[in-house]
């Protein structure tokens, strides 16, 4: 990809929300009673991060939430194409291209703090010999993957400061002893001398038989046109040797395929690339089978090519794209683009399917930083609920965590972790677990709110709901509760019927409330005994905060992408 080719040009588009059926298996006969509305008559705070699109069927796809607070320098130094991956040991390893000219390292124990004494210039700038002198080799663009046997590699590229003298080259270095030390450089391709036949952007990927592929976006053999195309090496040996020849993975006719982020997704090896589609660059994935290795290249219109996986108009940019699995399966892209109220280069996010397609839900990690861009970002994942967010969108490289609400599975008899999560911008905040006892379903919720409000119209609540069957309605039904709490620990539960709510007796509800340093913790207990027909493999809930002062001013907060009156849209919960 030529790295300063594209002007960044895309605008916001306004967003029509509409909340269609999901199943309707019992028919609306009548009023009833209760109200027939959201969680009260509070104002929900929707922000950029929050754009409710609920599908036309329930909704089991990972959501994700960026916790602002959580935002970590990795460095001080200006750096940009930052990398991190978390390591066997369960550390994190960060590499970015320095201003200064090198491809530096550094550790992090949590990927919170990153000590400056664990910072290593692994790839310096060096010099290299043509027939009119030494030309300046400046390293960038790094990437790192640890493969199973503990070997680390980082890719880079050289890029000749002279131009038309000497080739740009791709090259690889290697450590054994979990990043100590490091191997020289060791040149793996070079492609044309100047920036129109270079080679770019170096990805490395493990497959399952144990064998190394390093993926490039290859501009060299094309010298006569403009053509690109993501070209592979392999090695055998754990990167001490690859491959003297390159493979082709994909390639277009008319098109410039570029900046490669490979994964395993099942059975496939899939690539995401940005891919002219008809004016500018879209996130578009390659595939195929593992077991065929690319053993005929992707073109034009060939099965194993999904276009603009985000339907993004043609005339907008979405570029430099990244892939990540999380580890429930599904699939997370980044790329950059400027939709965004102040039309500045920013990171997006979306998530895909156990398949890596049907992508959706976008967020934008780095939309707090209002006016500042963020170019050449990628993704960590860190554990089963956290993603980082990795850019500079002040020009230093940094780490912001993401909740990452995907495959939740509810606990055996007491609750020991929070995943779900409400806090776009982590002022106030609502952290809840769940777990299931014989008698029991727990629903254990951790407030964090410095200005508690008990009185009033407006004043402090969380609301649960809750699917007991997992049938996804379009609307409350039999089987289907709201129940509204507080740091009083008051309660009160409520059922739906025919698609409103009926009010309950509360007796099958226990809250047990504690006001805490920081906010607030309740404890539900909600009585299996009254619910005849609980599934027994999933049920489905959702969350809502509400945080407000003495003055009655505050907000409501929901799960992100998640509508209180459908309750298709809430969270999948797996039962142990």
């Amino acid at each position: 990809m030529k790295r300063l080719q594209h002007i960044l040009t895309i605008a916001i588009c306004a967003m029509a929300v509409t909340f269609p059926s999901c199943e309707t298996a019992e028919p609306v006969q009548g009023n009833g009673d209760g109200d027939n509305t959201t969680d009260g008559t509070l104002p929900e705070r929707v922000t950029a991060l929050q754009r409710n699109i609920v599908k036309d069927k329930p909704d089991n796809g990972a959501r994700i939430v960026w916790d602002h607070p959580s935002l970590a320098k990795i460095s001080n130094e200006c750096g940009s194409y930052s990398r991190v991956i978390k390591l066997q040991d369960g550390t994190f390893m960060a590499t970015y291209e320095a201003c200064s000219g090198c491809i530096v390292i550094k550790r992090s124990e949590d990927g919170i703090t990153w000590p400056a004494s664990t910072e290593k210039r692994i790839v310096p700038t060096y010099g290299l010999m043509s027939p009119k002198g030494q030309v300046v080799m400046r390293p960038a663009m790094p990437f790192l993957c640890q493969l199973t046997n503990g070997t680390i590699l980082c890719a880079n590229n050289f890029c000749p400061q002279t131009p038309g003298l000497v080739p740009y080259q791709i090259a690889v270095c290697r450590s054994e002893d979990n990043g100590k030390t490091w191997t020289q450089r060791e040149i793996v391709y070079e492609g044309g001398c100047i920036f129109e036949d270079g080679c770019w952007e170096p990805a490395i990927l493990q497959l399952p038989d144990g064998e190394v592929h390093l993926y490039i976006a290859n501009e060299a053999p094309y010298s006569t046109s403009n053509k690109q195309e993501i070209s592979f090496f392999t090695s055998t040996d754990s990167g001490k040797t690859w491959s003297k020849d390159f493979k082709t993975a994909s390639i277009r006719s008319t098109g410039r395929d570029g900046m490669p982020c490979p994964c395993i997704f099942e059975d496939e090896i899939v690539i995401i690339v940005e891919d002219i589609f008809h004016v500018e660059l879209k996130p578009t994935t390659v595939r195929c089978k593992v077991s065929e290795k690319w053993s005929t290249p992707v073109t034009d219109n060939s099965p194993g090519r999904d276009y603009n996986l985000l339907n993004i108009p043609k005339e907008k940019y979405a570029g430099a794209p990244y892939l990540v699995k999380l580890n429930s399966g599904e699939a997370v892209i980044s790329y950059q683009t400027v939709d965004n109220p102040e039309g500045i280069n920013t990171m997006d996010v979306a998530i895909g399917d156990r398949n890596a397609r049907n992508f959706g839900r976008r967020t934008q990690p780095f939309g707090d930083f209002i006016g500042k861009s963020s170019l050449w970002n990628s993704l960590c994942v860190m554990d089963d609920y956290t993603i980082g967010a990795v850019g500079a969108p002040e020009g230093t490289p940094v780490l912001k965590r993401g909740h990452a609400m995907a495959q939740i599975r509810a606990e055996k008899d007491k609750v020991g972790r929070w995943p779900i999560y409400i806090g776009n911008d982590g002022k106030e905040t609502l952290h809840a677990g769940i777990a299931v006892t014989d008698k029991e379903l727990v629903f254990d919720i951790k407030v964090k709110d410095t200005e508690i409000s008990v009185e009033g119209t407006n004043h402090d609540e969380v609301t649960i709901y809750f699917d007991s069957m997992d049938k996804g309605y379009a609307k409350p039904y039999k089987g289907v509760f709201r129940i509204i709490t507080g740091p009083t620990g008051d309660v009160g539960i409520w059922e739906g019927n025919n698609g409103r709510w009926v009010e309950i007796d509360p007796s099958n509800v226990s809250v047990t409330a504690e006001e805490t340093a920081g906010g607030y913790d309740l404890e539900v207990r909600l009585n299996r005994g009254f619910i005849p027909k609980m599934n027994t493999k999933s049920v489905r809930a959702g969350f809502t905060l509400a945080a407000y002062n003495d003055g009655g001013k505050g907000f409501t907060e929901s799960i992100i992408y998640m509508s209180a009156t459908n309750p298709c849209s809430w969270l999948q919960i797996l039962l142990p």
